[in-house]
C-alpha cells in the first residue's frame, strides 16, 4: 500500500497533477486501483511505502516511461520530468 501526504503551501487554482481513476498492475500484483489525486501549484506532497509497494512504478507513470492499465495520469504539455 502507497501513502501519499500533501502539504498546502499557498492557494492557486492550476493542477499540475491529476490522476483519475488509475489503476496500474504488474503480473499479477495490483500497484494502484482506482487512484486519485490532484495536486495544485504549490503544493508538495510525499509518498512513502513498503518495497514492491508501487512507489518507483507511480513515478515512472508521471515520467511517461510506463502506461496505466486503466485511468488517466494528467500533466502539463510542456513538463519535463527528471531523476536521478
Amino acid at each position: 500500500m502507497i501513502h501519499l501526504f500533501r502539504t498546502k503551501l499557498v492557494d492557486s487554482a492550476a493542477i499540475m497533477i491529476r490522476l483519475q481513476s488509475l489503476t496500474l498492475q504488474r503480473g499479477p500484483q495490483r500497484l494502484l486501483e482506482d487512484a486519485e489525486l490532484t495536486l495544485h501549484a504549490g503544493h508538495k506532497a510525499g509518498l512513502i511505502g513498503a518495497n514492491g509497494a508501487g512507489k518507483s512504478s507511480l513515478f515512472a507513470l508521471l515520467r511517461g516511461e510506463l502506461t496505466p492499465d486503466a485511468g488517466d495520469c494528467l500533466l502539463p504539455a510542456d513538463w519535463r520530468i527528471a531523476h536521478m
